[in-house]
């Protein structure tokens, strides 16, 4: 900084140097998977262990000793899970149920279920589910639980490895946040018709955002622009044989969002009769005040199904809806596809996208002409990415289970951020699920996939609507930026000195990314009015 100072022997100049600061921790990623041995699933509560860590930020993340607990700091966090569940004996069916806890005690958000048939091959299922949870106080833990919810005790079932794991993100606390959850049962569908969920507590809400009636099903979104949404619902169907295929999709104004519709499946028989399906996308609204709902109907089935009661019909707290606004500067993909790629190869595929929503160039390359299965990255850092897919009305897989995962750079399928679901195809013929995945650290030019295999019965099952998203973490999260100093200021300066270098200086140094200075703020101190006395500040 070069100055034409005058009277510097009678004040003092100091200078404040504002850009934009990154929270301590914000943008921190932890990946944790089981890589060796199975575990055996009851009724009895599971929490999982984890052996292998692939990812883990220390400023934010701590796997305590006993490998189950996950300390976190205060703040808001995106959890992503996925956990394979394989039969090792017996016949019929079981039903597995999987949550997330917070400090010890169960929330609402982050349910998921999986259904094993053991008939036509179908021995596995995944569940995979996800929420945005606020953690109050540093070091609060984060454990992932699963119990099975069936009656079918003379059949074995296993925690599988390699494709169990969960993924945190620390978000900034800054953003604007909306958490809604029910206190109580509702009443569902009995037939196609859609019914709205309706939340009548409000756990977290940030007006500037989001409006929201208590015991509504309408939430406001005030401003246009991106938001990660996260829904589970819970049910169960009355007792009995009675097929049930649950389907949950995401509305905005009365009118479908593309790529949200999946499913959960429930039978009766063995007690598997409840669970809960899921969502997480990244949306985009187009005008302020726009109304999201979360809305559910049955394709099959026609018991009494109930929202947020368990297979005794008692109440249980397990419907939620979590969203973030995300800020509208980042580099975001979303992509679609017209055609109906079958879900349900006999080896591993990639899934194309031939439609591109959004596409910022800034962080992301693709072609929906070469390629197609390919989201290629155009700048090193970490990123997310999420997708989901649903087959309706197809009976080609007779009791068919499929997998979904992602892949890097051509390689292996990952062995976190997997899902799948059931596909019964007697009546029950909708089919659909999600999944997310961090990647940290990417290169510029690496390239991500969405694959897809058969687990259960083979039959094609056509991806009819499809969705992808991805967001480069480092556009929303400014990196660390250190201010420092470099030279010693001049002391002795005279009346009537003219063009006069201080000689010291100010440095910024960004971590990883380039940052903009925001503003320089110069305060004195002294008897001299410096706005008035001073010329030529430079």
């Amino acid at each position: 900084m070069r100055s034409a100072l005058r009277y510097l022997t009678l004040i003092s100049l100091s200078v404040m140097v504002c850009v934009p600061q990154a929270f301590a921790g914000r943008g921190d990623i932890a990946i944790y998977r089981k890589n060796t041995g199975t575990d055996t699933i009851t009724t009895a509560n599971f929490d999982h262990t984890w052996d292998t860590t692939v990812s883990e930020d220390a400023t934010s993340f701590n796997l305590n000793v006993d490998n189950t607990q996950i300390e976190l700091q205060a703040g808001h966090y995106l959890v992503m899970y996925g956990a394979r569940f394989d039969s090792t004996s017996g016949s019929n069916r079981s039903e597995i149920q999987t949550q997330i806890r917070l400090n010890g005690a169960d929330i609402p958000a982050g349910w998921s279920q999986c259904y094993i048939r053991r008939s036509n091959g179908q021995d596995e299922c995944l569940t995979a589910g996800g929420a945005i949870i606020d953690v109050a106080t540093n070091d609060d833990p984060v454990v992932l639980r699963s119990f099975r919810t069936d009656s079918n005790s003379s059949a074995g079932v296993a925690r599988q490895p390699d494709a169990t794991a969960i993924q945190l993100l620390k978000l900034d606390d800054d953003l604007d946040y909306l958490r809604l959850s029910k206190t109580g049962t509702q009443t569902g569908p009995t037939s196609a018709t859609w019914v709205e969920v309706t939340y009548d507590r409000q756990d977290e809400i940030d007006t500037g955002s989001f409006a929201h009636t208590t015991s509504s099903a309408d939430i406001t979104l005030k401003t246009a622009g991106h938001y990660l949404v996260l829904a589970n619902t819970y049910g169960s169907i009355s007792s009995g044989s009675d097929r049930s295929q649950v389907n949950q999709k995401l509305t905005i104004d009365a009118a479908d969002i593309d790529g949200t519709k999946t499913t959960v499946y429930m039978r009766g028989s063995n007690s598997t009769q409840d669970g809960a399906v899921s969502i997480g996308t990244i949306i985009e609204t187009s005008s302020a005040n726009q109304v999201l709902n979360v809305e559910i109907n049955r394709d099959d089935g026609t018991s009494a199904f109930t929202i947020n009661q368990d297979d005794g019909s008692s109440y249980v707290d397990r419907t939620a809806l979590t969203i973030v606004k995300l800020p509208d500067g980042g580099d975001y993909i979303r992509l679609d596809d017209s055609g109906s790629d079958d879900m349900n190869p006999s080896s591993l595929t990639a899934l194309g996208w031939d439609t591109e929503d959004e596409k910022d160039t800034a962080g992301f390359t693709h072609s929906t002409v070469s390629n197609d299965s390919r989201v290629e990255v155009a700048e090193d850092g970490d990123y997310l990415f999420l997708t989901s897919l649903y087959s309706e009305d197809t009976a080609a897989a007779a009791r068919g289970f499929w997998n979904q995962g992602w892949t890097l750079n051509g390689g292996s399928l990952l062995e976190y951020g997997q899902g799948g679901t059931f596909q019964r195809n007697s009546g029950a013929n909708d089919t659909g699920n999600w999944t997310g995945a961090l990647f940290p650290d990417l290169t510029a030019t690496d390239y991500v996939e969405v694959q897809v295999q058969q687990l259960g019965n083979s039959g094609t099952v056509p991806a009819e609507v499809k969705g992808f998203q991805g967001l480069r973490l480092s556009s929303i999260f400014i990196e660390n930026v250190t201010v420092d100093t470099t030279g010693t200021q001049v002391t002795t300066v005279g009346e009537g000195d003219t063009d006069v270098d201080t000689v010291a200086a100010f440095t910024l140094i960004s971590d990883t990314t380039t940052a903009t200075l925001a503003s320089i703020k110069i305060s004195e101190k002294g008897t001299i009015d410096a706005n008035n006395d001073l010329t030529n500040v430079q």
